[in-house]
C-alpha cells in the first residue's frame, strides 16, 4: 500500500493528469479495474 503523497509512483500519476505531460512522456494513466483491463488487451 501507498501511504506517502512523497512516492515516486504518486508524483508520477500526478504528473500524468496534465495533458502536455503525458504527450511529452508518450504515457498515459489508466484508472479502473475495467480500463486496466481494455488496455492490456489492446
Amino acid at each position: 500500500m501507498i501511504t506517502s503523497t512523497k512516492n515516486p509512483r504518486i508524483i508520477e500519476a500526478r504528473k500524468l493528469a496534465e495533458r502536455k505531460y503525458r504527450r511529452q512522456q508518450n504515457r498515459f494513466l489508466v484508472e479502473g479495474l475495467q480500463l486496466l483491463s481494455l488496455a492490456v488487451e489492446v
